[in-house]
């Protein structure tokens, strides 16, 4: 109720700064590369899948080799053939996620990483609308893209992002909080879904240029962090059961 009050009567100033912001803030390009590959090693072999918006997509690195898949597949690289695919777009909210994968054709991957949220909560978007256009998504990626394991990244702490000024910065980041208590509360429903929020302490150490994406040092803890936990849950034979994500209603 307070946060409410509160992004009511500071409103006129949040649309301000938000319209301030989009205007000055540099605008980068997403990572060039190859959107799918195989990193031909020695290894059982492994299909994953990451789906998300800009942040997936590479935005702040120069190469997809710097940016989420290339860190991923680099640590994992270790222990496993690799082959990944990225569908990623800047912009893109979890809704419209749900429109491009029913397009796809129907694959299998045995993980798969989804980085969306924050264009949702630029959006505006519900908590009920978050939490079913969520629902939706794991529904699809288990039907129609075989995933047993599905790795949900926390939003990143947008009230830290240094190209946001205040008060637009907390506005933000308190929806972030609650948008995050969501996803990882929608990761409980089933033993199949994993979440993962990363904690920074120096948070424009791992930050691009713009101020609002990650840098290549970013790209790296998080692409090991999420490697790291597919390899303790799906290589050493720690799986989730196959429950079919019966409980996501």
């Amino acid at each position: 109720m307070k946060f409410t009050l509160s992004l009511i009567f500071l409103s006129p100033i949040l649309i301000i700064q938000a319209l301030y912001t989009r205007l000055v803030t540099t605008r980068l390009p997403e990572a060039k590369g190859p959107r799918s590959g195989d990193t031909k090693t020695v290894g059982s072999p492994l299909r994953l899948l990451v789906v998300g918006d800009s942040a997936a997509a590479g935005v702040g690195v120069e190469k997809q080799s710097q940016a989420l898949c290339g860190q991923i597949a680099l640590y994992l690289s270790a222990d496993v053939n690799l082959n990944w695919r990225l569908i990623a777009k800047t912009g893109i909210s979890s809704g419209q996620m749900v429109g491009i994968l029913r397009e796809q054709p129907a694959e299998k991957f045995e993980s798969v990483v989804v980085s969306l949220g924050v264009n949702d909560i630029l959006e505006c978007r519900t908590g009920k609308q978050w939490r079913n256009d969520l629902l939706t998504l794991m529904q699809i990626l288990k039907q129609d893209f075989s995933a047993k394991q599905i790795i949900l990244t926390a939003i990143p702490p947008l009230h830290l992002f240094p190209a946001l000024p205040q008060p637009l910065r907390w506005s933000l980041g308190e929806r972030a909080k609650t948008f995050n208590r969501i996803l990882k509360s929608v990761s409980e429903l089933d033993a199949g879904l994993f979440y993962l929020e990363l904690s920074f302490s120096e948070i424009e150490f791992f930050m691009a240029e713009d101020g609002f994406h990650p840098g290549e040092k970013g790209y790296q803890r998080w692409g090991k962090s999420i490697a790291e936990l597919i390899s303790k849950n799906l290589i050493q034979q720690k799986s989730p059961n196959d429950s079919g994500l019966s409980n996501l209603t």
